[in-house]
């Protein structure tokens, strides 16, 4: 049994505000998950971004790292390509600076400081002069130093000199 004292006016505002409380909780429940849902998404997103960094700044040191290590290797390449003369050339160009009359029984090579040392006979003075002044004229060598004592001697002058290599530097 169901008694009625309330009048359809009023049954209907019940319901009315029944139903507008119900979709104002709705409402207010719905803003609620929104807000929790993008909060925790813009925690994640700077959570993601921070360990990004992190995992970034790891891989980034290790790559400089290698960077680093092939940029030095480089630069020791090049500063031995830098020094390297080919020792062969310039020996083979001396020795064609050789007269016919002169024998060389010594060439010694300092590659350090670029000193040729040639000791030898030739058949006369006038052999041993040409050898001297084809080494003077040579673009090869910088400077010769002989002694006066391989001038003392007309025919069979045993000769010392000392002559200073152009090297490219």
């Amino acid at each position: 049994m169901r008694l009625n004292l309330l009048g359809n006016e009023t049954k209907k505002q019940i319901k009315q505000k029944t139903i507008a409380l119900e979709l104002i909780n709705g409402a207010i429940f719905l803003a609620l998950a929104i807000v929790i849902a993008t909060t925790a998404m813009i925690a994640a997103e700077k959570c993601l971004a921070h360990r990004l960094n992190i995992i970034g700044e790891k891989e980034s040191s290790a790559e400089e790292i290698r960077v680093e290590n092939i940029n030095g290797k480089m630069r020791q390449l090049t500063q031995v390509q830098d020094g390297y003369v080919k020792w062969s050339t310039v020996l083979k160009t001396v020795i064609a600076l050789v007269p016919e009359g002169v024998k060389l029984n010594s060439l010694a090579l300092d590659k350090n400081s670029g000193r040729l040392r040639l000791a030898g006979q030739a058949n006369d003075r006038a052999d041993y002069l040409n050898l001297e002044n084809k080494l003077g004229d040579s673009i090869l060598v910088e400077k010769v130093n002989a002694p006066v004592s391989n001038l003392l001697h007309q025919n069979d002058v045993a000769f010392t000199l000392e002559a200073f290599l152009r090297l490219a530097q």
